[in-house]
């Protein structure tokens, strides 16, 4: 048992690794991504400290035995050093770090005390709550022994609750994803409708950052004004308000020229004069790093600030018309006002969020086209290639892709495609669909007869039925019943049968809380989510995994989970809660069964389709008009394609390795 637990926590640490690799962005600072690292691997460490504490439980007969385990005091002090580090980072450390990102103020301790004044909100209602709470359990003459209890017991409901729509959601969702991966012509109307949902999302995504920019260059006319009154009493507004425009400069610069070229003009970029910042093969420099404070840049003086202002300033009054694009009317002109510290901090908080919106919306258009190209090209017996040093001999459709350097590597990948897209593709992917929805069906099973009187948990009896295998080998053995060393025998199968469905419970749980998509910025997904996102998920991650355990518990019906350190040291005051402590947490699978119900039935496809709202499920179920949207994002896919293919072979040249187009690092 020991060498099997020492395997899966470096395990969990590759793969938790390689999952932060996976869905942050590239531009996540070193320190956030270490934070979440630590986050994240303390919360998946639930799923595997669960399964040892059953094992180390399962290892002994006698109830004495079972409280007193060598293997059950460090099995605690782990459970309780998770609880309490998670607790102070998932209340305390990540809301205000989240907070700090999404600040707009140009200072660190600015930054600071604006995350600590938000937070210090919620702290204040909780407080408030609390103080009801001791007042009504000392009016029932329950007294502070209770208070512990009810604190668990509101924290777990709260949990169960977001974890009966996610688990419910997955649960059904991930073997119908294997399904639809197995039937490409199926999963590609999916994917051309969504194609169209993206594309509304990105021209907003557009259109709030048209308005910022506005909004900016306005603010710009009225500090040079400010300024060139009162210079003494502006000059600070000054410094915040170059470092604003200096971002907003590089923010554009990264995005495509062909879509943003009037923007770009706009703040002064199509001139050739490199306003405010110096682009050159290490990039853009604006003087402020992330997170850095705002002023000016070391070597540049305060009249090369005065110039970067009054001239976009200018640009402001010359090129107003920007301002009255089609889409905005004539009075919607800002007229000049008195612009303070908050007011520009405000800005600078609008502007952070359009920029981590079109950023969002970038990087999920461009994962999409590279998503539905090889969805195409495997219907089609095709592989595509992005490695500009393989080329393809002949016509594109030619079987073989050849390596400039070695001759060896010469590939028939038309021939290995079509291997995999006859024989195997299908195949596996359906063997994955039955695999995972045999353990749907188990686990809808088990939580539907939670409640039951009777022991009817299929998990709980294969449990039982490794435990009794142990107490009879034991036997066999020896005459003092159980064996004396609860690390070995079927103590690691035990630990096996647990992990098993605890282990897929927290993927459907914690797949549908990566792909939630109702907060749209703290959505995660591939080499594209913002350090907000990683944020925000990483506290509810920490959140969930206690309330997930604890349900696992339950619907096992299993004897020996009531002497696990997790039940015994963390959840053993649930039971003095009525109705949140005892029967809704047995009574809630049973709502978890029917939110699986809706969702395979697309219930909630059904009701935004009647209210006249969008949702990529309608592509299967929907009429004439949803094969209208699908045929308008194949014409979308199509264009991105050809445009992908015009910019490629453009992509080797050393010039091009000096460009800040996002299109191309994205296409490089």
């Amino acid at each position: 048992m020991l060498a099997l637990s020492i395997v899966e926590l470096l395990l969990l640490a590759a793969g938790t690794g390689l999952l932060l690799w996976f869905y942050k962005a590239p531009e996540v600072p070193a320190a956030v991504a270490g934070l979440i690292f630590v986050c994240w691997y303390l919360a998946f460490s639930g799923t595997l400290l669960l399964p040892m504490d059953l094992a180390c439980a399962s290892g002994y007969d006698d109830v004495k035995e079972k409280s007193s385990a060598p293997c059950s005091e460090p099995i605690r002090e782990a459970w309780l050093w998770v609880y309490w580090s998670t607790f102070m980072l998932t209340w305390v450390v990540l809301p205000i770090a989240l907070e700090y990102l999404r600040s707009g103020e140009f200072t660190h301790w600015r930054r600071l005390r604006y995350a600590l004044r938000v937070n210090a909100i919620s702290y204040g209602v909780a407080l408030v709550l609390g103080v009801v709470l001791v007042v009504y359990l000392l009016a029932s003459g329950l007294g502070f022994k209770y208070l512990v209890g009810y604190l668990l017991a509101f924290g777990n409901t709260y949990g169960l609750l977001i974890i009966i729509f996610l688990m419910g959601n997955g649960l059904v969702e991930l073997p119908r994803t294997f399904w639809q991966y197995s039937e490409p012509e199926t999963y590609l109307r999916v994917l051309r409708y969504r194609a169209t949902c993206v594309d509304n999302d990105l021209y907003d995504a557009r259109v709030g950052l048209e308005t910022v920019v506005a909004d900016a260059r306005a603010a710009a006319r009225d500090v040079d004004r400010m300024f060139r009154e009162s210079p003494s009493a502006a000059a600070s507004l000054k410094n915040h308000m170059r470092v604003l425009i200096i971002e907003i400069q590089r923010f554009l610069l990264t995005l495509p020229e062909e879509e943003y070229g009037r923007l770009r003009a706009g703040v002064g970029l199509s001139a050739g004069n490199g306003v405010g910042m110096s682009v050159g093969r290490g990039g853009v420099s604006s003087g402020r790093g992330v997170g850095g404070d705002a002023g000016s840049p070391k070597g540049e003086d305060d009249a090369g600030t005065e110039n970067l202002l009054a001239s976009f300033a200018q640009l402001d009054q010359e090129q107003g018309s920007l301002r009255r694009a089609s889409w905005m009317p004539a009075s919607a002109v800002a007229q000049p006002k008195e612009q303070t510290e908050a007011t520009l901090a405000e800005l600078n908080r609008q502007f952070l969020h359009v920029q981590t919106r079109v950023q969002v919306m970038h990087n999920r258009w461009q994962v999409l086209v590279s998503h539905v190209r090889w969805v195409e090209e495997v219907a089609k017996y095709r592989m595509p290639t992005t490695n500009p040093n393989i080329t393809r001999g002949g016509s594109p459709g030619d079987d073989e892709l050849v390596g400039k350097h070695p001759t060896c590597c010469r590939i028939n990948t038309k021939e290995l495609v079509r291997l995999w897209s006859v024989y195997v593709h299908k195949w596996f992917f359906l063997a994955a669909a039955a695999l995972t929805a045999g353990l749907s069906a188990l686990v809808f099973w088990s939580e539907a007869l939670a409640a039951s009187p009777l022991r009817l948990s299929p998990f709980g009896a294969m449990l039982d039925g490794a435990s009794n295998s142990r107490i009879g080998g034991a036997d066999e053995d020896t005459q003092g019943g159980r064996a004396s060393d609860p690390a070995s025998g079927p103590s690691a199968g035990v630990q096996l049968l647990a992990l098993i469905p605890l282990f897929y419970m927290s993927l459907a749980t914690y797949r549908s809380l990566f792909k939630f998509k109702m907060v749209d910025l703290f959505h995660l997904q591939p080499r594209g989510s913002a350090s907000t996102a990683l944020i925000f998920n990483a506290t509810y991650l920490i959140r969930l995994q206690f309330p997930l355990c604890y349900n696992f518990l339950l619907l096992l019906r299993y004897e020996d989970a009531s002497y696990t350190g997790f039940k015994t040291y963390l959840m053993n005051r649930m039971d003095m809660v009525p109705v949140f402590g005892t029967s809704f947490n047995v009574y809630g699978g049973i709502i978890l069964v029917l939110i699986a119900c809706l969702t395979l039935f697309r219930v909630h496809a059904r009701i935004l389709d009647a209210m006249g709202l969008e949702h990529e499920e309608l592509a299967i179920i929907g009429d004439e008009e949803e094969d209208d949207r699908i045929e308008e994002g194949r014409a979308l896919l199509r264009r991105a394609h050809r445009e992908r293919r015009r910019l490629r072979p453009q992509l080797g040249g050393e010039e091009q390795k000096e460009s800040t187009s996002a299109t191309a690092r994205l296409l490089r």
